[in-house]
């Protein structure tokens, strides 16, 4: 069975998509403002950008943001756990996590797809 769930990417409900989006990487404490800003009826922002291991910290903005079409993007945080200093408890603890660095090695095969 594979481990990669691919997603059907919806069509873009927004008027000029043609153009760049202004996405907001999600900080710790970030979701309440946010959650204010999009009730309020923000128009600026495209969507927000969810680290992998703020998801429950931030499951009412996620679930808000879709409600009322934003894109919401999660970041895997993948790239710091291919550093040896960059991994952290926290990071080993996604689904995705080692208890050390990921290498090269761990994108082969059928467990790295």
């Amino acid at each position: 069975m594979s481990n990669v769930i691919q997603l059907p990417r919806p069509q873009s409900q927004r008027l000029g998509s043609g153009f760049l989006g202004f996405y907001v990487r999600v900080g710790r404490n970030d979701h309440g403002e946010l959650l204010h800003l999009i009730a309020a009826g923000e128009q600026g922002i495209f969507g927000i950008v969810i680290d992998a291991n703020r998801i429950d910290r931030h499951r009412d903005l996620i679930t808000e943001a879709r409600r009322r079409n934003f894109d919401v993007i999660l970041d895997s945080m993948t790239q710091q756990m291919g550093f040896p200093d960059g991994l952290t408890e926290c990071l080993s603890a996604l689904l995705w996590g080692l208890v050390r660095h990921h290498n090269i090695t761990d994108f082969d095969g059928e467990e790295g797809r």
